[in-house]
Order: structure tokens, then C-alpha cells, then sequence
């Protein structure tokens, strides 16, 4: 059956899922939990929730799906170990150094896969398989064929987004917020960006990047029979009665075996925010249509609102079920007992009956008495009694005895198992680096490539897989200067997708290429297929020394650092294999499922030419092609640092590579001469990144 999981942001919401119908709830407190509006919980709180769901048999998971620094990780592991001790269920995580550390301090913990880490493909589920996840909610940009095919093989459980926000970039990939507003979704500090007005080939009120909500209660039988083991709510920052709304109509969608009524989607879209719902990435039907404006603050009238919240306020309909037994001896005390599903098993006594002076008890009295369960968490479903005839047990006394009784079963539930707390494994040793960082190149365009480019020696340069088919002589200056030739993987790549992917493998073999880059732990597989060595790119999120050491493990040649760092930060970290920093060029900010410039223009042209999202204050983002039809917008002002060689130098980084995406060839060279100390050059427009202020 499947798990329906709420998402949820307060003590309020947390009733409210529990009593709508939730089998389990996410729920995070602390410095790393806080995320839109909501302000997540107290420790107190988060003890309080994990009893009052323990009681009541549903699940509760700790979400620690934050990216966490080095000097963080102690804060993060000792919250974990607190909600391993208050009694959470699993933790959900997005950080693979903090997987990786939470799998030895934590041995018996199960450890889920947030959809943070952006898991589209079988190969992305294996990986997170072998880093010890027994879970992972899949990246919801895949359709129930991509779905079906990786619930087929999969070796753990698979969770899917099946209602709320979603976000126009890949999750876990989305960086304009900490870029532009300096707030980071993988931080959970996204400002939201995407839901302003931007112009693209349009007026300048369009929302080109403004999504609808996902709404998938319409297949959750189809989701339960490909294989998925539950479904997320996500409504962390909702109020409870949406919580209620949302999970309610799904739990009956389950229990009744069909979809909501119109009338009864309708009323959802009462305290709803976006003009509507979408299907479109589980139906495949991309496009415009799966967009909407969001509407500030929920709609909705007081009644319908104060009708949801009589349900789940001072209600008890999440009930445990229960059996009784009783014993009324003379000159005995009176003994109840009761006895869970999970087998708990309490007792209590009472007085001894006294000799009946009018009519005695019997065993259907009592019984009838004992079946008095309502407004507790239990329902009592069977009552045995052996009753001695001739005697008196007052019926307030009988109805003391069973609420003590079920006060001591809540007590014995809410007691969380034990958990086993090891010391934190030790970081690798760090390697040498060189004195001088290496000068690495990534191109977008073939065009970019020239001989003057070649003349100035780059270590490496970085050329997107998709490119090679229409390489002719571009790269014989690059190989006589002895410059390592690199294939980038696509940041994507779905099932459907891995068939043409190797085939690009297999042909740029023949250039001599023998190492790729990679942003996803998922690619690892296809790189090896073709003998490959493998980089690690900036789409890892590697934030610590213990997520560098996942990438060394995974055998990995070298890493990029996540530009959302401090450089001091960078300059930290155990370096357990080379480290490569963004140094130059537009930081590519999101990258989309949808095309937004087909949404647009009504076709798609963004092979033709450089398109440009605008915003209010005339900055123009430029939107560029990615494999798949889908699109990467990068920053309006280009990350410049050549200025500052020592900023990198001293960073520890055995690598800076400039990334180049909308200039031109005579542009490339002058940029790389300014960073090899050979030119003044400053590109008009530049940025620091997070390179000063982190995130």
C-alpha cells in the first residue's frame, strides 16, 4: 500500500496531517530546517510531534535535505543524533557528506533521499543505493513511462512528488536565488525568483518561469501499481487547513479507490494559489500549460476554512486498534489490560469489587463500558472479561480505570526505540596539489575554439558531449599543444535518453577523449561503460570535506567545489582529490524540463540564437540550449576573479576553470590571457559570485 507522506511546517499542520489521513509526516527543526515562511520547530516541538505520531501509529521523518559547510557539521550530525533519539523514523537528506557520516554514527537510522538530489534515472537510483539510502523521492520531472522503468529494477524503495510547488528547475539544481538574492534554495532560503515577471520574446507581466502545483491524485492507483512505495505532500509552508484539505482528499483517494469529484478539486482550488493544477511531467505533456501565476497569500472563505478545521482540530480519527481484557474477582483487585497492534501489552488495577447491593455487574455492562474508546487514538475492537456474579464495580471507577489504562499504552507507544550512536568517521588524507592551480577551459559552441585559444596551453578543455559529432578539425591545436580533451555530460539524462548518450560516448572515443564531466552521481555508469575516468562538476553540491571524500571513493579524478561557497570556506576543506573552482564566466543558474523559449515564442529557437530572459530591472539572463531540448539560463554578469589571482591561488584548489558560454572566440582568448597574467582585460558586467559572502 502506499505511504502517503505530508510535508508539513507546525505542530498545528502536523495534526492536521495525522488526523486527515497522513501515514507519515516530514517534519525538521533547528538552524537548517527553516525554509519559505515557515520557521519549522522548536527541539521541544519536534519531541512533541514525534510522541503525538508515535501514539497514533504514523511515521515521522527528520529533514535535514539542507547543503551543510564544514563548519556546520557538527551542528547538523548532534541534530540528527537528537531526532534519532525523540524517536524519528528515517532522516531525509540531500547532503551525500552528511549521508556518508550519518551511516556511521548513525548505523541503524534509515536514511531517505531527498528529491533534492535530483534522482532521474535507474543509474541515479543505484548510486544512491550503494551511498546507503533505503529511499529516495525521484526527481518529479519524469513521466510515469521514465517512473515505471526505474521502479522496475530499483533495489530500494522510491517515493514520488505527487502534490504541491514545483519548481521550474531541476531541484537541487536551481542557483538564481543564492546568485541573485543571495538566499539559497539548497540552503532552504529560496526568495523565490522564478515567480516574478520576466520578458521573453512577450509583455513584460508574463511569468515565463511561474509554475502550477502538481496534483497527481487523480493516479495514485497507476502510481501504486508501477511500484512506488509513497507519495509526497510537500506543503511545508501552508497553513494547516490546506494540509488537512490536501491530505484528506488524497487518503480517501486511496481508501475509496478513485479520484475526486470535480466539485470536491474545486474546493481545493478555494484556498489554492496558482491558477490550477498540472499532470504534465507524469503525464509527459510539457508546456505552456503547466504554467500559472502564483497569487499572493491563500484564498479561500472563513467558512469553508473554520468547516476544515473542526475536522482535524479537537478531533482523534487516526485510531490505533486494540483489544481488553478484564478480570472481577472477590476479594481481588480489578485488573484491565489492553494490548496493541504492535503487541504493547499495560496493565492496571484497581479496587476490589464489593458484594453487589442491587444489581451486580455483568460482563456485557462492563464490555459496553471498555468499548468506550471514543476521543482517545485507540479503537477498542475486542473485549474479554472474566466477571464474578454478585458484584459492584462503580462505573466511574471502571471508566478511571480504563483511561488510566490507555494514558499508560500512549505512554509506553510514545517511547522511541533505542538507537545505536557511533563516533564520526575521520576525513581521508588530502592530497598535494599544485603550486599554481591549473587552467582549465569549458566551451559551449565549437565556434569558441581557435588556435590562439590553443596557443595559450589550458590544462584541459571541457567540450559538452553533444558537440562532437560536428567536430572536424577544431581540435588538432588543442592535441598538438598536449591539452586534455574532456567530454561534459549532460546535466540531464533520463532513461529514455541513455541509448543516444552512450552511442555520443562511444563516438568521441575516437578524438582521444578519455575522461568526462559529470554533475550527477547517476552519470558515474555511463562513464565507465565507455572507459572512461570521471571530474566531478559543480551540479554535486560538494559543500564538505566529507562530500569530497564520497567523490574520491566513487573513484573520481577530481571535483568541483560548489560556487555557493565562501572562498574561505573552499580554501578549508580536506581535500581528499584535486579541486576545481569556477573562476570564470555566467554561472548557469537554472536548468529547465520545460522550454521555455518554445512557452514563449510558440517554437523553438533557442538553437539559432541567444535568448533573454529580462527582469524588471532590465537584466538580461541569457538562455542557452541543453541536451534534451531543455534549457540552462545563466547569469546576466559574468564571474570574473582574474583580478584577484590570489584569491584563487590561496584557495587550495588544484584547478580554476573558465567557463565560456556566449562569447566569442577573440573574447575567449582575451579572458584566458587576463587569468594566465598576459592581459588587463575586464569583461563589461562582471560579478564576485558567493565568493565574498557565501550563502
Amino acid at each position: 500500500m502506499l505511504e502517503l507522506l505530508s510535508h508539513v511546517g507546525s505542530a498545528e499542520a502536523v495534526r492536521a496531517a495525522v488526523q486527515s489521513g497522513a501515514n507519515a509526516v516530514y517534519v525538521g527543526f533547528g538552524e537548517f530546517c527553516t525554509r519559505g515562511k515557515a520557521q519549522g520547530y522548536t527541539e521541544e516541538e519536534f519531541a512533541a510531534a514525534a510522541r503525538y505520531c508515535r501514539v497514533r501509529g504514523c511515521k515521522l521523518y527528520f529533514t535535514l535535505d539542507t547543503l551543510v559547510n564544514d563548519d556546520e557539521l557538527e551542528a547538523a550530525v548532534a541534530l540528527a543524533v537528537k531526532a534519532a533519539k525523540y524517536g524519528a523514523d528515517a532522516i531525509v537528506l540531500q547532503d551525500p557528506g552528511l549521508v556518508s557520516i550519518l551511516r556511521k554514527v548513525l548505523p541503524d537510522m534509515p536514511l531517505h533521499g531527498s528529491v533534492r538530489m535530483d534522482i532521474h534515472s535507474l543509474a541515479g537510483v543505484n548510486a544512491a543505493a550503494e551511498m546507503g539510502l533505503s529511499r529516495v523521492i525521484l526527481a518529479p520531472e519524469l513521466s510515469r513511462h521514465e517512473i515505471a522503468h526505474i521502479a522496475a529494477a530499483s533495489p530500494i524503495e522510491l517515493g514520488v512528488h505527487a502534490h504541491g510547488g514545483l519548481c521550474v528547475c531541476h531541484a537541487g539544481q536551481c542557483y538564481m536565488s543564492a546568485l541573485v538574492n543571495g538566499s539559497s534554495d539548497n540552503r532552504g532560503q529560496c526568495a523565490q525568483p522564478c515567480l516574478l515577471d520576466y520578458s521573453l520574446g512577450g509583455r513584460m507581466d508574463d511569468h515565463p518561469l511561474s509554475m502550477r502545483d502538481n496534483c497527481l491524485v487523480q493516479h495514485l492507483k497507476m502510481i501504486e501499481d508501477i511500484g512506488i512505495r509513497c507519495v509526497l505532500l510537500d506543503g511545508f509552508d501552508k497553513r494547516a487547513e490546506y494540509i488537512s484539505m490536501v491530505t484528506g482528499m488524497y487518503a480517501q483517494a486511496m481508501r475509496d479507490g478513485k479520484a475526486p469529484s470535480e466539485s470536491e478539486l474545486g474546493q481545493l482550488c478555494e484556498i489554492f494559489t496558482r491558477q490550477g493544477f498540472t499532470q504534465g511531467y507524469f503525464s509527459g505533456e510539457l508546456g505552456k500549460a503547466m504554467f500559472g501565476v502564483h497569487e499572493s497569500g491563500e484564498k479561500g472563505n472563513g467558512r469553508l476554512l473554520f468547516s476544515i478545521r473542526r475536522r482535524y482540530a479537537n478531533a482523534e480519527k487516526r485510531r490505533v486498534p486494540i483489544r481488553m481484557r478484564a478480570l472481577v474477582h472477590a476479594n481481588k483487585p480489578v485488573i484491565f489490560t489492553a494490548k496493541d497492534d504492535l503487541g504493547n501489552s499495560v496493565i492496571v488495577r484497581g479496587d476490589a469489587p464489593v458484594p453487589a447491593n442491587g444489581q451486580p455487574l455483568t460482563a456485557s455492562a462492563l464490555h459496553a463500558q471498555l468499548y468506550k474508546t471514543a476521543g482517545t487514538p485507540y479503537l477498542c475492537t475486542d473485549v474479554e472479561s472474566d466477571v464474578h456474579s454478585g458484584l459492584s464495580v462503580p462505573v466511574a471507577e471502571i471508566n478511571n480505570l480504563r483511561n488510566q489504562l490507555l494514558a499508560k499504552l500512549s505512554e509506553k507507544r510514545a517511547v522511541p526505540p533505542a538507537q545505536r550512536v557511533s563516533r564520526a568517521p575521520e576525513c581521508l588524507s588530502p592530497v598535494t596539489r599544485p603550486e599554481v592551480p591549473e587552467l582549465n577551459i569549458q566551451i559551449s559552441d565549437l565556434s569558441q575554439l581557435s588556435p590562439e585559444l590553443a596557443a595559450l596551453s589550458p590544462t584541459r578543455i571541457y567540450i559538452p558531449l553533444e558537440l562532437f559529432s560536428d567536430i572536424t578539425g577544431e581540435l588538432n591545436p588543442f592535441e598538438n599543444a598536449d591539452c586534455a580533451i574532456v567530454a561534459v555530460l549532460p546535466r540531464i539524462i533520463q532513461s529514455r535518453e541513455e541509448a543516444s548518450i552512450s552511442a555520443m560516448l562511444s563516438a568521441c572515443a575516437r578524438f582521444g577523449v578519455k575522461e568526462a564531466l559529470l554533475g550527477n552521481l547517476g552519470h558515474v555508469l555511463f562513464a565507465r561503460k565507455a572507459g572512461l575516468g570521471i571530474r566531478g562538476d559543480f551540479g554535486l553540491n560538494l559543500c564538505n570535506s566529507y562530500a569530497l571524500d564520497v567523490a574520491t571513493r566513487a573513484g573520481f579524478l577530481s571535483a568541483t567545489a560548489s560556487f555557493e561557497l565562501h572562498i574561505d570556506r573552499i580554501r578549508d576543506m580536506s581535500k581528499s582529490l584535486p579541486l576545481e573552482m569556477l573562476a570564470y564566466g555566467r554561472i548557469p543558474l537554472m536548468i529547465t524540463e520545460n522550454c521555455i523559449i518554445q512557452n514563449s515564442y510558440g517554437q523553438c529557437n533557442c538553437k539559432n540564437q541567444i535568448n533573454h530572459l529580462t527582469d524588471q530591472q532590465g537584466a538580461g539572463f541569457p538562455v542557452l540550449p541543453a541536451f534534451g531540448c531543455r534549457n540552462q539560463i545563466f547569469h546576466a554578469k559574468k564571474l570574473f576573479l582574474a583580478d584577484k589571482p590570489v584569491l584563487f591561488r590561496n584557495s587550495g584548489v588544484s584547478a580554476a576553470r573558465l567557463l565560456f558560454t556566449t562569447e566569442s572566440a577573440r573574447e575567449c582568448v582575451e579572458v584566458t590571457k587576463s587569468y594566465l597574467g598576459m592581459s588587463d582585460y575586464i569583461p563589461n558586467g562582471i560579478t564576485r559570485g558567493a565568493y565574498f559572502r557565501g550563502v
